[in-house]
């Protein structure tokens, strides 16, 4: 059977989207065996799940990056993209920040983004032209999935006085926490690991338009 051009197109992309399916079942399978191995520790402040998210994220960034130093007419969605994932790093290492950084402790990391807004901004018609382009592109639905996961379904669920409430005197103060940082640590990296398979289906796609 002979597939237009479009169909071609439209074929990849669904098959992309099973790998991507395929190798998020495989991302929870590897925290499964890590939370095996680490047991009470997986999920902790400064845990390997959270040296995974700091990874996931930074890897999102560098991926970005590349794309706005190879792609000129893309360059600033890339960095813009680039600099949300690179605050959102700087934001899972907060205490460390705070610790170390007086007064505006891990608020700096807002600079990266009003950069990257200001350097868009002076060439904001290509800018807008190319984020338009980028809400019908296969890249925004993987990231518009991955920040549902991380900001209302994260942050809501693992909201302690829910899981206070859910769990009611059952539960003392201590493993009342412990749950909150399973739930709201576990969904926050599978949703950081969407993030990182849209940085790379973005590349794709962006590729795809020339």
């Amino acid at each position: 059977m002979n597939l237009t051009k479009e169909e071609n197109k439209n074929l990849y992309i669904a098959i992309r989207q099973f790998l991507y399916f395929m190798a998020t079942f495989a991302f929870v399978g590897i925290v499964g065996l890590l939370t095996k191995n680490f047991r009470t520790d997986t999920f902790n402040e400064n845990s390997v799940v959270e040296t995974i998210q700091l990874l996931l994220l930074l890897s999102s960034a560098m991926v970005f990056l590349y794309c706005a130093f190879i792609e000129k007419k893309w360059r600033e969605i890339s960095l813009v993209l680039a600099s949300v994932a690179l605050f959102t790093a700087c934001r899972e290492l907060d205490k460390i920040f705070d610790a170390t950084i007086p007064i505006i402790r891990w608020k700096f990391a807002y600079i990266f983004v009003f950069a990257a807004l200001v350097y868009a901004c002076k060439n904001l018609k290509r800018y807008i032209k190319s984020v338009l382009k980028f809400f019908g592109m296969p890249s925004f639905y993987i990231m518009c999935t991955a920040v549902v996961i991380v900001l209302p379904v994260a942050q809501c669920i693992g909201h302690r006085p829910l899981v206070s409430a859910a769990l009611g005197e059952t539960f003392d103060r201590q493993s009342i926490s412990a749950i909150k940082e399973l739930i709201e640590e576990a969904l926050e990296v599978v949703g950081y690991f969407l993030i990182l398979l849209s940085s790379i289906e973005y590349n794709i796609n962006i590729r795809g338009e020339k």
